[in-house]
């Protein structure tokens, strides 16, 4: 499944769910069954980490503006549907990215890709 909008370029062979939309935002969930999240970069030589894992996840959940002039996403690793159980969140620039999530049998990886 690819997801090309407001400048969020997404590869994924999960589903990702439109959760919440209004004029201003938009809130993107891509469960992944309560496995464990890994965080990857090729980016790593730049300042970005090269592995992060989260065990037992529910899924991600992804908020964008939908403003024109503003390519930040706040992310968010959740233990349950609620977002007040999010266990990590962070901001992330993907105006030059591409975030890939695959999903594997004990796990799923969520890559981020491109020009930082």
């Amino acid at each position: 499944m690819t997801y090309n909008n407001y400048n969020l370029n997404i590869q994924s062979d999960i589903e990702i769910r439109v959760v919440h939309e209004d004029q201003w935002d938009m809130d993107l969930l891509v469960p992944i069954d309560y496995r464990t999240l890994r965080l990857s970069s090729t980016l790593q030589n730049k300042g970005l980490f090269e592995g992060i894992q989260f065990p037992s996840v529910y899924g991600v959940l992804i908020r964008i503006a939908k403003s024109k002039d503003n390519n930040c996403a706040t992310i968010h690793v959740l233990r349950n549907i609620d977002l007040n159980s999010s266990v990590a969140n962070f901001e992330l620039n993907y105006e030059h990215l591409t975030l890939s999530l695959n999903e594997y049998d004990l796990f799923c990886n969520l890559a981020i890709s491109g020009e930082a």
